[in-house]
């Protein structure tokens, strides 16, 4: 089996911009990776903003770069709005994840890729429910 590659990204706002013809720095961060000499196998898009503005920005996205709408994907995601928990901080999650050791592979709560930490979907709710449970402390 040969190895794929997968590109997965979220869509920024740099990115809505230049498929709505509103960017002064180009076509954006995602259409600059795909327009390069390595093609992917599989895109994943990952996005909080409304979905058909997303949806748009993906059929542009293939137009430009030459995809099949069968390489592109695009997952809504929910995010955490900061105002929500004003007090749980960064601190606050590092804090957190130590004392339960979150990062401990045998968990699965996440991977670590070159030398950045990406938190899997078990732990975002994880933290989001710790969070609910002591609103008083983090509101």
């Amino acid at each position: 089996m040969a190895n794929k590659k997968w590109l997965v990204s979220w869509i920024g706002n740099a990115d809505h911009q230049a498929s709505e013809g509103m960017s002064p720095s180009g076509e954006g961060p995602i259409a600059t990776a795909l327009a390069g000499a390595l093609k992917f196998d599989r895109v994943c898009l990952l996005t909080n903003y409304p979905h058909g503005r997303s949806a748009a920005y993906c059929a542009w996205l293939e137009q430009r770069c030459g995809y099949e709408d069968a390489a592109v994907d695009l997952q809504d995601i929910s995010l955490l709005s900061p105002i929500d928990y004003p007090r749980f901080t960064m601190h606050g999650h590092t804090v957190l994840w130590k004392e339960l050791d979150a990062k401990h592979a045998s968990k699965g709560l996440g991977v670590l890729v070159v030398k950045t930490w990406y938190w899997y979907q078990p732990w975002l709710e994880f933290v989001e429910s710790h969070c609910a449970a002591n609103a008083a402390l983090y509101s």
